[in-house]
């Protein structure tokens, strides 16, 4: 059986929300990945004129349907594989800490006024030797404008992109192939992550 995802917006995109309320709704739509209608009730609730919107209607199996706090990790994820990488990436003993959703990446600076204004990667691994790696958590497909925002980081951004890595689905996977004509190498595969260590590691989901 279907359900329809509910328009649910993570304490991040609030956050941006909330600053750039003042842009036109049609490019915050595209910021944030919403519809319009999410974006001008969401405005609405905070504003005060409308109720708060119910948690996501049961039955939804998408890996973005999981949006919400983790009481292991202490923080605000979007989806149950970026909480389960966390989970992993806290067991490697050379990783010294994780960042989530670590910097802005804006392209304002560079003219770039409409569409696709920034990047936020999903994590920053910091590791014990002092190098770090940007990792792209994405399962699914990749909407245009994820392709549009990974172009432009690596056009006005190129030191920082070099630092980037995917996880995607699976190695012959539509993601992956999309990450590859990108020009960002693949760190993991996420279906492997899970086959692994999905009876490993406590509370994976």
């Amino acid at each position: 059986m279907f359900y329809k995802r509910a328009r649910i917006f993570s304490q991040v995109e609030l956050e941006y929300l909330k600053k750039h309320r003042d842009e036109p709704v049609a490019q915050l739509c595209i910021a944030l990945s919403q519809t319009k209608n999410a974006i001008k009730n969401k405005l609405l609730e905070l504003d005060g004129k409308k109720p708060a919107t119910s948690k996501a209607l049961p039955g939804n199996q998408g890996q973005r349907s999981k949006i919400g706090k983790r009481k292991d990790l202490g923080i605000f994820v979007r989806s149950g594989w970026e909480a389960n990488f966390l989970r992993f990436m806290k067991t490697l003993p050379e990783v010294d800490h994780v960042e989530y959703e670590p910097t802005d990446f804006s392209f304002w600076p560079f003219g770039i006024k409409k569409g696709t204004i920034c990047y936020t990667p999903d994590f920053k691994v910091v590791y014990k030797d002092g190098t770090y790696e940007l990792i792209e958590v994405k399962g699914g497909f990749m909407k245009s404008a994820d392709s549009v925002k990974i172009r432009r980081f690596k056009k006005y951004y190129p030191e920082e992109f070099s630092h980037l890595r995917a996880v995607p689905p699976s190695e012959n996977s539509k993601t992956t192939l999309k990450f590859k004509e990108l020009g960002v190498p693949i760190k993991y595969f996420y279906n492997e992550l899970n086959k692994t260590y999905k009876k490993i590691i406590d509370l994976w989901e």
